[in-house]
């Protein structure tokens, strides 16, 4: 059995993370295609938040799992760094879920935005309304257009928040977890 070197509680932390970026990749675009492939037929916005929590608590203890197995492969610390590294672990993870959160929510906003920009048909349509009907009748039209628009996006965004605080607790669940995995590895 090869002997394993003692690394820092910093440097563990270090690879921990690190390999969790690293195997994110991979595990992160095989989330979306099974994500995709079951949600294809769903029209449930809370069926798709549901499934999107569960398959990320799916995600969250593999990319643990593959990064603590990856981490402690030629190297290890003490058990008294295990709570250094949790508390390293926890902060990593909170800011991994807001950077999510707001990037998720901005690019919703901006993709509703394009996608009403570049609807051909409905810069048509409009164009037709506003030479059929007067400015006060094309002001109701914008008046009700925006409307709908704010209340999807509202919508959508109140189901995101949703989905990361949701996943946030999940993420946050299974740092135990990934405490009783170091504990294995350490012990």
């Amino acid at each position: 059995m090869e002997s394993k070197e003692f690394v820092s509680s910093a440097k563990m932390s270090g690879k921990l993370i690190g390999y969790w970026l690293a195997w994110g990749i991979p595990v992160g675009l095989l989330y979306t295609f099974i994500y995709n492939a079951i949600t294809m037929s769903i029209d449930s916005l809370v069926h798709k938040v549901l499934i999107s929590i569960v398959l990320q608590g799916f995600v969250a203890i593999t990319l643990w799992k593959f990064s603590t197995s990856s981490s402690f492969r030629k190297s290890t610390i003490s058990y008294n760094d295990i709570p250094s590294v949790m508390r390293t672990l926890i902060i990593f993870t909170i800011i991994i879920c807001i950077f999510n959160g707001i990037y998720n929510i901005i690019s919703f906003n901006r993709s509703i935005d394009d996608a009403i920009n570049s609807n051909w048909q409905l810069r048509y349509n409009e164009q037709f309304i506003s030479r059929l009907y007067g400015s006060e009748k094309l002001a109701e039209y914008n008046k009700e257009k925006e409307k709908t628009i704010a209340e999807v996006k509202s919508k959508y965004t109140t189901a995101l928040i949703i989905i990361e605080l949701g996943l946030t607790a999940v993420y946050l669940a299974v740092l135990p977890l990934e405490k009783k995995e170091l504990i294995k590895y350490v012990g």
